[in-house]
């Protein structure tokens, strides 16, 4: 945090309010209509030639709309919404920039535009946290209305009503992105990363490899030991993939019991791998938080895209099929589609009877 003067000491809530600020993901980023409007709005209530909307990171206050005046951002120093921030109990009004000892060796004062006046009206969210201001400046020394000071109050509500909505959004955004249960991505994200995948390898002939995978036995948890049994054998299945998948590439859950992977630059080879390594992983035995051991099998069906598949429905077509011969190869218990596969490789992972 920089160094303010002894009459500019930041807030003791300074480390919380920060949090706050970022997780509306606004500094730096392209204005909105709603702010756009409210600065306008300022302006023409003032009758002032500058108005902005602003939040207040570490050391600048940036601007997310603004009239009349030319900048991203100010320096914290400044900044005469500052104030407010430190203060977030009501508006600041400056009627003589000049005459206030805060602010009147700032350049903006001293220097063109050479402004004398400032009205702003802090901009607190829902947890109380100070995120910004609503402001007006002048370049002649003023009073402000009180017609004037309430319409600015609303214009800062009007704007923390804006920041919540954008930011509950995001939030909804977000968790549409992941399932609930098991954290691993939801069928929106698995959908898109397969569509993107498709994309680029249809420009690029980069191969790519699809995994749709099924489990069998969380039916019969569920039935013999209860829903709750049946979720926390769901979250130890999905633990035990999340570390097999690679980096980069997005497991999904697709159904109840259905998951699937996109693998991105996966060649044959490391796709038949990790179908090996999942099947081991799933079939090692869970225990209950009832103590009893239960066991989960899972069938893997894999497509790998090649120059003949033409859209991300044949593809899953393909793999769909795989699944289904996987579920007839009751030792090996993953097949990959299109290929023709050695009997003497038709081993379940650790199985002893096949090593006999």
């Amino acid at each position: 945090m920089p160094n303010l003067p002894a009459h500019r000491t930041a807030p003791a809530n300074e480390p919380t309010r920060l949090v706050t600020v970022r997780s509306h993901e606004m500094p730096d980023g392209v204005p909105e209509i709603e702010f756009d409007a409210t600065a306008r709005v300022a302006a023409a209530v003032f009758g002032a030639p500058i108005a902005f909307v602003a939040l207040m990171d570490v050391q600048r206050l940036w601007f997310k709309a603004s009239v009349g005046i030319d900048l991203q951002h100010l320096e914290r120093d400044f900044a005469p919404c500052l104030h407010d921030i430190v203060r977030p109990d009501g508006l600041l009004v400056i009627e003589d920039l000049c005459l206030d000892e805060r602010l009147r060796g700032s350049a903006l004062v001293t220097a063109s535009p050479f402004l004398r006046f400032y009205a702003g009206a802090p901009v607190v969210d829902a947890a109380g946290q100070s995120v910004g201001a609503v402001g007006v400046l002048d370049v002649r020394s003023r009073a402000a209305s009180a017609a004037e000071r309430v319409a600015l109050a609303d214009l800062s509500t009007v704007v923390k009503v804006a920041l919540q909505a954008r930011h509950q959004a995001a939030d909804l955004a977000r968790r549409a992105m992941v399932d609930p249960l098991t954290g691993t991505a939801s069928r929106m994200q698995f959908d898109q990363a397969l569509e993107v995948e498709m994309n680029h390898a249809m420009r690029t002939g980069e191969p790519f490899t699809l995994l749709l995978l099924s489990l069998d036995g969380i039916g019969d948890i569920r039935n013999g030991f209860g829903p709750s049994a049946a979720d926390a054998a769901l979250r130890e299945v999905s633990a035990r993939l999340i570390r097999h998948v690679r980096l980069g590439d997005v497991l999904a859950r697709l159904g109840d019991e259905d998951f699937g992977v996109v693998m991105r630059h996966g060649a044959v080879a490391a796709a038949e791998g990790l179908a090996t390594r999942i099947v081991a992983a799933v079939r090692e035995p869970l225990v209950l938080d009832s103590g009893d051991t239960v066991g989960v099998l899972v069938c893997v069906g894999i497509a790998a895209y090649n120059d003949r598949v033409e859209s991300v429905g044949a593809l899953m077509g393909h793999a769909e099929q795989a699944l289904k011969q996987a579920r007839l190869q009751h030792e090996r218990r993953w097949s990959f589609f299109g290929r023709r596969l050695d009997p003497a490789a038709l081993r379940l992972v650790g199985d002893d009877t096949a090593a006999a």
